[in-house]
């Protein structure tokens, strides 16, 4: 069976939304058919026990498991799971687009991570007629879709993403939109306002617009194996240092910008898209170098790991950091490198 661009991109990670399903078979399949409850809360102390209302503190837990989510205080209001997909819902209605997914990200037991987990999200793709697929050349589509997400973790809050994906291989990145210089955010304030959904949409869409027009500019930059070895340095490695010292990440996605993961990786069912005609031996295949080791080849984590590292972990910050400082150069007028060896001595 072939998977979907959707399933792919969350690793199975939630459900599809198949056509005609109600809003409740949806948030059971999903794992979201559960609320936020608070309850005030007791704690030990060197002086001895303690309630937590004295502090006006609350605990917030899962409803069917009791599973802890977040310490808030007792004038917090939880955004809950089916709040966030009636608002999408609507979204979707009002702009012509249709929910094709949702999940949940749980936070694992004593992580120690700084990135906010226990996020629900649902996502949308953008159609072809609203400019959201878009052909680089003949062999190179860009696909792209809107995500929706909430933290059930005090202070992260709820707000949306431009998710884009790489039709040949699933490479997905995700674009941090902004409204007037600020992240997108308090979804609740736009539902109901027809003009700020729409203004929501068309941020989305710039935002895909613009990216396009960089890819546009990568694909247009002829870059070497040596000045591609320069760049992967210069953001993840030792400048100074010969390729056998470098950090893995340096090493692998520099094999892949010469596509010596293809067939490998084609044994496995996955075209990397190495020698396609925006991505041979250009800027453009060194950025997809850099999301194809996040989006497949680092780590060996669970799916959970994937989706968060992916909107926003590891994979979202090493791909936009290689995305900015790529298109930085591919805007400037074209400079001698200083040859760096691809020999390991």
């Amino acid at each position: 069976m072939q998977l979907t661009e959707e399933a792919k991109l969350f690793r199975g990670l939630g459900s599809a939304i198949s056509p005609g399903m109600s809003q409740q078979e949806i948030l059971e399949k999903s794992g979201l058919n559960w609320s936020v409850t608070t309850a005030p809360f007791e704690y030990d102390t060197p002086t001895g026990r303690m309630k937590s209302s004295h502090a006006n503190t609350l605990a917030a837990f899962r409803s069917d498991t009791g599973k802890l989510l977040t310490v808030v205080g007792n004038s917090w209001k939880p955004y809950q799971n089916y709040q966030l997909l009636e608002d999408f819902w609507l979204f979707c209605e009002q702009v012509g687009l249709n929910p094709d997914w949702a999940g949940f990200v749980s936070r694992k037991p004593n992580s120690r991570s700084h990135i906010a987990s226990n996020m629900a999200f649902i996502s949308a793709k953008i159609p072809k007629e609203q400019g959201g697929i878009y052909h680089l050349s003949a062999d190179e589509v860009l696909n792209s879709r809107i995500i929706f997400f909430n933290h059930h973790t005090y202070g992260y809050g709820a707000g949306s993403y431009l998710l884009t994906c790489r039709q040949i291989c699933s490479n997905g990145m995700t674009i941090t939109v902004k409204e007037n210089n600020s992240l997108i955010r308090h979804i609740q304030n736009q539902i109901g306002d027809q003009e700020k959904i729409l203004q929501s949409l068309n941020n989305v869409k710039r935002a895909f617009n613009k990216y396009t027009n960089d890819m546009e500019a990568l694909a247009d930059f002829p870059m070497s194996p040596e000045e591609a070895l320069a760049v992967l340095i210069k953001e993840f490695g030792y400048v100074g240092q010969p390729l056998n010292k470098q950090p893995k990440v340096v090493q692998t996605c520099l094999e892949l910008f010469l596509g010596h993961f293809d067939d490998q990786m084609e044994e496995k069912g996955l075209n990397l898209g190495t020698t396609t005609l925006a991505a041979y031996r250009t800027a453009y295949g060194l950025l997809q170098s850099v999301t194809a080791y996040r989006n497949h080849m680092s780590g060996t984590g669970s799916n959970t790991n994937h989706v968060l590292s992916l909107l926003n972990g590891t994979a979202a910050k090493s791909s936009c950091q290689v995305y900015g400082s790529l298109v930085k150069l591919a805007r400037l007028p074209k400079s001698t490198t200083v040859p760096v060896s691809l020999r390991g001595v």
